[in-house]
């Protein structure tokens, strides 16, 4: 046992005499920014060390000053924190330039000018809400949300309504016109803030359309329905819109018989005056460039054919020629 305590006392010997001293001194006083954490060593540098041990030199270096703003930071008040002990640091005196440059703010929506306008404040609300139904809390939006009428089995109506309309349906068609609104309001919003042309609602070209342009939207909007505006209700001294267009107008299905006579002999006397005359001048002159040519076809084809025939009977295009026999080699027949 008293073997196993001596080399214990012998490494932990060893030990200390590796690690460095923790006052340091320097020739000229450091600066400090606690603050930022920062030290600035004046000292100038050994560039002999700095050549030979350029490693070992600047490691050491890094540890002295480091040492150095940790006995400074040890100096300053301390406190317990969860279990912790911390050390409040001062204000930073050194400015330290940003990477990058400040994030521009946000341009404030629709909303958030009229509630600057009108004075409105945001009130912070509670993220959970009790349940009296469920007895329990829920959040206040979002999945499992507190009253979600999204697994209701049963829907009041109205004692007007007609009951034979899907309102589960229609409750679900309402929800998803909701989310297409407060996405086109949202993208509107990203339209201004970024200062492109904005959509206009409906068939207006722009976000504030002119009196014309109203007037058109309106009148469009009044012969949409099935009826084409006919039994839809007028503001009291509503003029009619113009220059919305040529409307057609349609003949009665009984009308006098001589006059649909007249109609359709009218309409076949403009077809067949529409037909193209017959030029006898420029058929025949057509006629006859045909048959010209016709003719100069033939001749040159039966030139080409007398020219043919010549070469076979024996003209100089045509002859052919047969080596002579030199009496050399064997003739065939004939045994060697």
């Amino acid at each position: 046992m008293a073997e196993i305590v001596k080399e214990v006392l012998a490494r932990a010997s060893e030990a200390v005499e590796t690690f460095k001293p923790v006052t340091i001194s320097k020739d000229i006083d450091v600066g400090f920014d606690l603050g930022n954490l920062l030290v600035c060593d004046p000292n100038p540098i050994d560039t002999k060390l700095l050549r030979t041990e350029q490693e070992v030199y600047i490691k050491n270096l890094a540890r002295d000053n480091t040492q150095l703003i940790i006995n400074k930071i040890w100096e300053l008040p301390t406190e317990r924190f969860e279990g912790a002990l911390v050390v409040k640091l001062p204000p930073p005196t050194t400015i330290v330039p940003r990477e990058k440059p400040l994030p521009k703010a946000k341009p404030p929506t629709r909303w958030e000018q009229y509630a600057k306008k009108k004075g409105i404040q945001k009130r912070k609300k509670e993220k959970l809400v009790w349940d009296e139904t469920t007895q329990d809390w829920k959040p206040r939006w979002g999945f499992r949300r507190v009253n979600d009428d999204k697994n209701d089995w049963l829907i009041e109506i109205p004692e007007n309504s007609d009951p034979n309309v899907d309102y589960f349906g229609k409750k679900k068609e309402e929800k998803k016109e909701r989310i297409a609104k407060n996405e086109f309001q949202r993208l509107r919003n990203i339209a201004r803030a970024q200062k492109t042309k904005v959509p206009g609602v409906g068939i207006t070209p722009s976000e504030t359309p002119s009196k014309q342009q109203v007037k058109t939207a309106l009148a469009v909007a009044k012969t949409s329905v099935a009826s084409v505006g006919k039994f839809t209700s007028k503001l009291p001294n509503e003029k009619p819109p113009q220059n919305l267009g040529k409307k057609r107008k349609f003949e009665a299905n009984l009308v006098n018989f001589n006059k649909e006579k007249e109609k359709s002999l009218q309409i076949l006397k403009e077809l067949h005056s529409k037909k193209p005359k017959f030029d006898v001048d420029k058929a025949v002159k057509t006629l006859s460039n045909e048959e010209r040519q016709l003719g100069d076809y033939k001749q040159t084809s039966k030139k080409k054919t007398e020219s043919k025939r010549r070469c076979k009977s024996g003209g100089k295009k045509g002859r052919a020629i047969r080596k002579p026999f030199t009496g050399k080699g064997k003739k065939k027949g004939e045994k060697g």
